[in-house]
């Protein structure tokens, strides 16, 4: 590979070795004749963090928000406007000559509603919204990273099964020739083992066309440049961990990002209903200071100020029927909406705790027979190759066994990866570490 790709998984790494991550040196793979830059988990979340484009958006909302909260006492920041003018009097006549006259003025007021504490409230609210969706978004972005790596490890385990059953495939082939040499074998037999294996080479190049596409998907997850090779490094155990749900799996429930949004959401409801009401029915106090300088092109410089005190009373918005009234009601409507939404969302988060929670009890449950049937399929291709090499065995059920052995495999691996997924959606889903909801570590403590 070229200096260019040494200096990229350099500086990619130097970025998460900035955060605290140990990046191991790199390795030269032949496969793709490229230099690929192994990767951890732990190390996948820090680049995710730090490049992925939509974390990025999120956090210039969140930016945005924070200096609009800032900024919320401008409710209190009065109008000041300053103006000048310039008046020529003159005559077409030459003999009554013209007039110049230069003015000035000047004005501040500042009129406050009854409903302005409540605005600035909603500016809270807006700022604590904010927040909590950066944060979601950041847990989000965690476990689309987590699934997509565990993904990417049994994609490349899946590779080895099938570089394997392949390898097994030419081994049948080159048994099955030499039998075909020596007399041993009929020619069809031989046409066929050496179909076996060829069949066998298009699913071993798609998989890798579709590692390479995942691969690349995963580098543009992590905001780095989707043409960086890189290794998922990381040991699928075969092993499925009891879960049970925290006693408290209800109060991490109230603590999940979409709960607390849908309580703000309502919160924020209330407080425009009250300042709606204010608005519709309290007084506006409004103060007015002009001032104005005139002629100050001669030495008779006038100049005259006032002040003024005025309140308002909306009597209009009394009235039944009335725009205030009507937007009294749709207040009114928002907040019972967003009531309803908290709920829906309470019971929908409720819900999915409980299906993730119940997937994995059936993947553990179904996994010890997953295990027996790779145990078995793999006892019974080892009989039928003794058997085929002894003549006892025909060489389509040799083939049938490979094939039962190798979906064996698959389904093992498949239920491996399926466990670790769900496992981290259910930590997502209330926002705990994995450690905290396999039986070993509770009994451990």
């Amino acid at each position: 590979m070229n200096k260019y790709a040494l200096r990229l998984c350099a500086f990619i790494f130097a970025a998460a070795l900035s955060g605290g991550v140990f990046a191991r040196s790199f390795s030269e793979q032949g496969n793709d004749g490229g230099l690929v830059c192994p990767i951890t988990l732990d190390e996948a979340l820090v680049l995710a963090l730090s490049g992925n484009l939509e974390l990025k958006q999120k956090k210039l909302e969140l930016s945005y928000a924070e200096k609009e909260a800032l900024s919320a006492w401008n409710a209190f920041l009065p109008s000041v406007s300053l103006s000048g003018g310039l008046r020529n009097s003159h005559s077409f006549m030459p003999a009554d000559g013209y007039d110049t006259s230069v003015s000035l003025s000047g004005g501040i007021s500042l009129t406050l509603s009854s409903g302005v504490a409540e605005t600035l409230n909603q500016a809270k609210i807006s700022k604590s919204t904010a927040l909590v969706s950066y944060a979601q978004a950041e847990l989000d972005l965690m476990l689309s990273v987590k699934k997509s790596f565990y993904k990417l490890l049994s994609a490349k385990e899946s590779l080895v099964l099938l570089e394997e059953n392949l390898a097994l495939a030419k081994s049948q082939e080159d048994f099955v020739y030499r039998n075909y040499q020596n007399g041993l074998a009929s020619e069809l037999e031989y046409l066929r083992s050496r179909y076996a294996a060829a069949s066998e080479e298009p699913a071993l190049l798609n998989a890798r066309r579709l590692y390479r596409q995942s691969i690349r998907d995963f580098c543009v997850l992590l905001g780095i440049p989707e043409d960086t090779l890189l290794d998922p490094a990381g040991d699928i155990e075969v092993f499925l961990p009891d879960v049970r749900l925290p006693p408290d799996t209800e109060n991490l429930i109230e603590k999940r990002g979409d709960v607390v949004l849908a309580s703000l959401s309502v919160e924020n409801a209330e407080s425009e209903l009250r300042a709606g009401k204010l608005n519709r029915f309290g007084p506006s106090l409004s103060f007015g200071e002009n001032i104005s300088v005139g002629d100050l092109s001669s030495s008779n410089i006038s100049s005259d100020g006032s002040f003024s005190v005025s309140v308002s009373i909306p009597i209009s918005n009394y009235i039944p029927g009335s725009s205030a009234s009507v937007l009294s009601e749709r207040n009114r409507t928002n907040l019972e909406q967003a009531k309803l939404a908290l709920e829906n969302t309470r019971i929908a988060a409720g819900q999915e705790v409980l299906s993730l929670f119940n997937t994995l009890q059936d993947i553990i449950g179904t996994f010890a027979i997953n295990q027996m049937n790779e145990e078995i399929t793999s006892r019974a291709y080892e009989l039928s190759r003794l058997g085929f090499d002894a003549g006892l065995v025909s060489q389509t059920d040799l083939e049938l066994a490979r094939q039962d052995y190798l979906t064996a495999r698959y389904s093992v691996l498949s239920a491996v990866t399926d466990y670790r997924s769900s496992l981290a959606e259910l930590a997502h889903a209330l926002n705990v570490s994995e450690e905290v909801l396999c039986v070993e570590n509770v009994a451990r403590e």
